[in-house]
C-alpha cells in the first residue's frame, strides 16, 4: 500500500480518536482550567534515497488552551548536507532554513443524552516559509462518542480536512479502554494515533503509540525552489516513552520516536507536483512540558 493511500486510510481516525482519552460521561474538567504546552521534537539527520543528500530537522511548539479554545505556533529548522545534488532540491543547496505554522480553534465536548457525548471542533491554521497568503487551511469534526459500559466507549463522527492543495471529508470511528483503577492499569484506543498506557502510580505512566503526521507549507515568493509554491511531508511513526507526574498540574513526556514511509513533495503554486522524493527511515526524541493553571 503507498505511503498516500495509508494515510487517507489512517486520517479516518486521526483528528477525532484521541478526544476519548477524555473517558468520561460528561465534558473533562480539565477543559475549563488554562493550559500550556511546550513541545521540543528532534530527528536524527536522514539521506534522501535518490542522492547523497542529507537533512535534519528539529522543531519547537507552543500551544496554549483554555475552556475550548487553542492557539499554538511551531517552528521547524532544517539543517542541509549535499541538498544541491538531489534533483529534488537541485535549485539551491540550502533550499530552507525555518518552517512556521500556526494554529486557532475551538474544540469541546457536551453530553446529548445518558452516556453520551458530542465532540464538535472547528480551527483554522496556517503554514508557510515567509509569506501567509496563499497558506491558510482549516479543520472541522463532529463525533458522537457513546459509553459502552464503566471501561469501554466507542465514536462515530465525520472530519473535515483543507489545506492549500486539497480539500477532505472523511468518515471517522475510533473504540477506546479505559481499564485504570485508582490511578493503575492500563487503558488505550484505536484510531489514529493507536494508543495505549499503562499507569503504574501517580506519578508514572508508560505509553506506546502509533500515528502519522504531515504538514503543507507555502514556500516564500522567490524560492528557488518553487516560487510561491507548497512544501508537503508526510511519515508514519510509532513512539514509546513515558510520562511523568510531579503534580497535579505538571506533566513531563519523554519518547522515542521511529520515523519511516517518509515522504517529501514539491507543488507549484496551483497545486501541480513538481518533485517527489522519499527519505531514509529514523529515529527522534520528542519531549513536552504541560502546565496547568
Amino acid at each position: 500500500m503507498s505511503i498516500q493511500r495509508t494515510l487517507l486510510f489512517f486520517l479516518f481516525f486521526s483528528l477525532l480518536s484521541s478526544v476519548l482519552f477524555a473517558g468520561t460521561p460528561s465534558p473533562p474538567p480539565e477543559l475549563f482550567r488554562p493550559k500550556i504546552d511546550f513541545r521540543i521534537e528532534v530527528d536524527e539527520p536522514a539521506d534522501f534515497k535518490d542522492s547523497s543528500a542529507r537533512v535534519g530537522v528539529s522543531s519547537q511548539a507552543l500551544r496554549a488552551s483554555y475552556f475550548g479554545f487553542y492557539l499554538g505556533y511551531r517552528v521547524s529548522r532544517y539543517s542541509w548536507r549535499k541538498a544541491d545534488l538531489t534533483d529534488f532540491l537541485s535549485a539551491s543547496s540550502s533550499p530552507w532554513e525555518h518552517l512556521h505554522s500556526a494554529s486557532f480553534g475551538f474544540r469541546s465536548m457536551f453530553p446529548v443524552g445518558e452516556g453520551r457525548l458530542v465532540n464538535a471542533g472547528i480551527g483554522l491554521n496556517t503554514s508557510f516559509e515567509r509569506q501567509l497568503s496563499g497558506s491558510a487551511g482549516c479543520t472541522a469534526n463532529l463525533m458522537l462518542i457513546q459509553m459502552l459500559n464503566e471501561n469501554w466507549s466507542s465514536g462515530l463522527g465525520v472530519v473535515m480536512v483543507y489545506d492549500p492543495l486539497k480539500l477532505r471529508v472523511l468518515p471517522a470511528i475510533a473504540l477506546r479502554y479505559d481499564g485504570e483503577v485508582d490511578q493503575k492499569g492500563v487503558s488505550g484506543s484505536f484510531g489514529m494515533p493507536a494508543q495505549i498506557k499503562y499507569r503504574i502510580n501517580e506519578e508514572w505512566r508508560l505509553f506506546g503509540n502509533f500515528g502519522f503526521s504531515s504538514g503543507t507549507y507555502r514556500l516564500k515568493d522567490n524560492s528557488r525552489v518553487e516560487k510561491k509554491g507548497y512544501f508537503r511531508h508526510s511519515s508514519l511513526s510509532p513512539r514509546f516513552g513515558v510520562e511523568y507526574f510531579p503534580w497535579d498540574n505538571m506533566e513531563l513526556e519523554a519518547a522515542g520516536v521511529y520515523k519511516f514511509e517518509r515522504e517529501w513533495r514539491i507543488y507549484s503554486r496551483s497545486g501541480s507536483r513538481r518533485h517527489r522524493s522519499r527519505l531514509d527511515n529514523g529515529i527522534g526524541l520528542a519531549v513536552n512540558f504541560s502546565w496547568r493553571f
